[in-house]
This record gives C-alpha cells, sequence and structure tokens, in this order.
C-alpha cells in the first residue's frame, strides 16, 4: 500500500474514471469488458498486491509472480489474458509499463508539494524553522537554517546541523547524526544513523517508459533505514517505484555512492565510494563491495559475497564467493583469464621481436 504520509490520493475511484481520460483511454488496446464501475483502492507490486489494487506486468521475468498474483487488476499485454488469474481484471495494452505510468500519476500526488506557508512555522532557540505540525522530542538539537516540514518526527538526542532540510512525513529515530546540507524526503529512519553532508534521500527514483518520447513513472514508494546506518557524503539513495528501498541495520555506506529505488541491502552491508547500484539490486547480510563497483538492476548477490573494487556485476552472484572484474566473475577465473592474456601478449612480443630483421 502507499503511505499516505507522502502520496495522496486524486478524485479517481474507479477504472471508469481512468479509462475516461483521452490519454489513457487511447493506449487500451480493448476496453469492451472492463468493468468500468469496478473501483480501484490503489497501487501495488505483483508479489503484494490484493484484490482492488492496481499492478503491471511487462517483464517475461516475472511471469510466474503474473500467473499468481492477487491483483484485482493488472496492465499487460493482450497475449498474456489467457493465463492471468481469474480474479484479475488484466487492462490490455501494448505498452504495459507506460500505461500504468500514466494511471498511476492521475491516481497519486505527492502530498510533500502541497503549499507551505511562513505562518505554520516558528523559530526555535537554534535557529531553525520548523512546522508547527512537527513533533519534536525533548532533547534534539538543531542549527542555524535547518527546516524540517509539517507531521515529520524526530527521537530525542538527534542532531542536525546547519542547512539541512528535513520534508514532510519524514520520521527519524533517536541518537542520530546529521551533518550539514543534507536533504530528506519519503523516508523512515531508525536510530544512531550518521548522515554525512550532502547526503539526499528519498527523491524520486530513475524511472521511465521509454519511447517516442520518455515519460517519468510516478515513484511512489519510501526510503527505509533501519538502526546503526552510516552514510557518507554526497551519496543519493532513491525511493522505491512502489515497494520501499530498504537500509538493513548496521550498514557502512562510503561517500559518492549511488542507490537506486527499490534496491535492498541486507543488515551490515559494506558499500566503498562511487559504487552505483540499479534498480531492484538485493544484496543479501554481510555483503562486502569494493570501490567503483556497479551493479545491473535486477540481480541477487548472495550472503557475505564480497565484490572487488572496479567490478562490473551484471548477474547474480552466489553466497560467499568473491568476484572481480569487468564483466565480473568468480576472482579465481578472472585472474586466470588476466594470466592468460599476460602470456599470449607476452609471445606474440617475442615472436614480433625474432622476425624483425636486424
Amino acid at each position: 500500500m502507499i503511505d499516505e504520509r507522502f502520496f495522496k490520493r486524486t478524485k479517481i475511484k474507479t477504472l471508469g474514471d481512468l479509462c475516461a481520460l483521452p490519454h489513457i483511454s487511447a493506449m487500451i488496446s480493448d476496453a469492451e469488458n472492463l468493468p468500468l464501475d469496478a473501483v480501484i483502492i490503489g497501487v501495488n507490486t505483483l508479489s503484494n498486491a490484493l484484490q482492488g489494487e492496481l499492478s503491471f506486468f511487462d517483464n517475461v521475468k516475472y511471469k510466474q509472480g503474473f500467473t499468481t498474483s492477487q491483483a484485482g487488476f493488472c496492465v499487460a499485454k493482450p497475449n498474456y489474458i489467457p493465463i492471468a488469474p481469474e480474479t484479475m481484471v488484466v487492462i490490455p495494452s501494448h505498452d504495459p509499463y507506460r500505461l500504468y505510468a500514466m494511471m498511476a500519476e492521475s491516481l497519486y500526488f505527492d502530498n510533500g508539494l502541497s503549499p507551505n506557508f511562513a505562518d505554520d512555522y516558528y523559530r526555535d532557540s537554534f535557529g531553525a524553522f520548523v512546522h508547527k505540525n512537527a513533533v519534536l522530542e525533548d532533547g534534539v538539537q538543531t542549527a542555524m537554517g535547518v527546516i524540517i516540514q509539517a507531521h515529520t518526527e524526530i527521537g530525542t538526542g538527534t542532531m542536525i546541523h546547519a542547512g539541512t532540510v528535513i520534508e514532510r512525513g519524514v520520521t527519524i529515530g533517536r541518537d542520530c547524526m546529521i551533518y550539514p546540507n543534507v536533504t530528506i524526503s519519503h523516508a523512515l529512519i531508525g536510530d544512531r544513523v550518521h548522515i554525512s553532508s550532502g547526503v539526499v534521500i528519498g527523491q524520486s527514483g530513475f524511472g521511465y517508459a521509454m519511447g517516442k518520447t520518455h515519460i517519468s513513472v510516478p515513484q511512489l514508494g519510501r526510503v527505509i533505514i533501519q538502526d546503526d546506518v552510516h552514510i557518507g557524503a554526497a551519496t543519493a539513495i532513491d525511493r522505491g517505484t512502489i515497494g520501499d528501498t530498504l537500509i538493513a541495520e548496521g550498514c557502512k555506506i562510503d561517500n559518492l555512492v549511488q542507490i537506486g529505488h527499490n534496491v535492498i541491502l541486507g543488515r551490515h552491508c559494506v558499500i566503498a565510494g562511487q559504487c552505483a547500484i540499479a534498480g531492484s539490486v538485493i544484496f543479501d547480510d554481510y555483503v562486502v563491495s569494493g570501490g567503483q563497483t556497479c551493479y545491473a538492476g535486477h540481480i541477487h548477490i548472495g550472503k557475505m559475497a564480497r565484490i572487488a573494487g572496479g567490478a562490473g556485476v551484471s548477474r547474480d552472484v552466489p553466497a560467499g564467493e568473491t568476484w572481480a572484474g569487468l564483466p565480473a566473475k568468480p576472482m579465481k577465473q578472472n585472474f586466470r583469464e588476466i594470466l592468460t592474456l599476460e602470456k599470449l601478449s607476452q609471445s606474440g612480443v617475442s615472436k614480433d621481436a625474432k622476425a624483425r630483421p636486424r
């Protein structure tokens, strides 16, 4: 379910309301047999959706999830209608992802973009501007230039340094340290979390439905950061598309790391600087990633795996293994290939030298 602290429903309630919108009706290949009076209660992923909720299916990798989904409505290509669950209303489209994006945008708006008025804020004894509906426990310390928006909750012992913005509905636990010029939105943060300068948490993930023109897919999820996490300077953690981006307890994230939407970092993972993790990557517990490593989307890194710096990981990594290289592969295999290439190169140089006339 979409968290209404961050996103609110529009006045559109039924499938008929959606189909009445010209840009949406034009994308539906056959609306004749659709139950237009059916009420859509929300959007969700295929695996988590329930009756009344809308989802989409646009990747054959998730075919099994489509056939077993409990979603009440699903945007999918017409040829998948015969294998859909009996309780599912399939909304047929030849471009399901694009149509879903249009529908989601019509169903929700970002609650954080509602107007903020100067009269709604007071200036605390530290010089921060705090919304009158924010809840700060005793012992919260702020600094000049801090802005804390409506319905934010912050626990005792937390320190927030100058220039930081905590947007509407965010919750932050106790004894956290938030350094200057941090921006946090659409996020729930645990206790004893350290967030270094310039970090951006909860902004829109990089999601587009591609075509002759690219349209933005609404990012309606959150960022969940559990206890005892450290986040290095200038790191960006995007909120989920529908579900959540999760940083589990004890994770240590270096500077200049990009974490895409719906990424899950298991407990006590270590991510060195300049890593880029694409959307929907799952790290199990205790994964260690060297710096400047890139991860393709929708892959799974097993428990206690170790990835050498500078690797390019494009497929699943089994638990406990150490991988390296570009493309990444088991480290011993990668080293054997490097040594083989060196020997071939040296052999070629030697032959060329012998063949050269004196």
